[in-house]
């Protein structure tokens, strides 16, 4: 459960940035707790959103939308874990 709220954490950090603060680093630290801590998002979905932003292209609003989904995400399954 720490590691889920570890990525939401994250993923608000990402969505907080400034464009010249999304670099590789924060992506790639972003793309790895989504993955590999418990959201059950594949490597191929969490880079096909993310890598709109390292392309530089004008679609950081797709990336955005779909990580506020997977923070809603997080955040539904955190809450339900609580109230059992």
């Amino acid at each position: 459960m720490r590691d889920l709220d570890e990525t939401r954490r994250l993923a608000y950090a990402l969505l907080a940035s400034r464009p010249s603060e999304r670099g590789g680093t924060l992506l790639a630290t972003v793309l790895n707790a989504l993955v590999h801590h418990g959201s059950g998002i594949s490597r191929d979905e969490a880079e096909r959103y993310l890598a709109l932003d390292v392309s530089g292209m004008p679609d950081w609003h797709e990336s955005a939308v779909w990580l506020r989904e997977q923070i809603d995400r997080i955040t539904a399954e955190l809450d339900a874990d609580a109230s059992t």
